[in-house]
């Protein structure tokens, strides 16, 4: 089955795996109406980090190859509030190459404007000598935010044609 990467609408995309374009759209509709969904089978870098949201605490010892950690000396935080958040895991990508080129990807596809955008800003910081004044920093603020706007077009274009079938009934 294919992996789906997913732009919905607003600022946000998704990667989904699905038999068909069938199965994805009844997927999808879970969520929301995906209709003004863009979609493109993913085969690209993957790398996604699921975690427990408690914390582990281990003793200073630990760091020491000369003494092995006993399960005793484990001691847990946060599993009340996990238990209270219905018990859900907390989803992230790594601090890795392959989850950088996943990101870079589903940028590039998904929100094309922006991070060609974003990529001139972090040049021009890059490559810069001295900190950016504050109005260069807002022209590449403007920059950014006029590409988001490029980005939200279908969403901007569906609340319309929504208000309009609202005025019409």
């Amino acid at each position: 089955m294919p992996l789906y990467l997913v732009r919905w609408p607003d600022l946000s995309a998704c990667i989904v795996r699905a038999r068909d374009e069938e199965n994805l759209y009844e997927i999808l509709d879970e969520l929301s109406d995906a209709s003004d969904c863009k979609h493109w089978i993913y085969n690209g870098p993957l790398w996604i980090e699921f975690e427990l949201p408690v914390t582990m605490n281990t003793p200073p010892s630990s760091e020491r190859l000369d003494h092995p950690l006993q399960r005793d000396q484990l001691m847990f935080d946060g599993i009340e509030d996990y238990l209270k958040s219905s018990g859900g895991l907390t989803l992230s990508t790594a601090c890795a190459d392959t989850a950088s080129e996943m990101e870079r990807a589903v940028m590039e596809r998904c929100f094309p404007f922006a991070a060609e955008a974003v990529d001139a800003a972090l040049t021009h910081l890059e490559e810069a000598e001295t900190p950016p004044s504050a109005a260069v920093m807002r022209v590449m603020v403007d920059d950014i935010k006029e590409a988001l706007l490029r980005e939200l077009n279908t969403y901007i274009a569906g609340s319309w044609q929504a208000a309009a079938r609202w005025r019409s009934k």
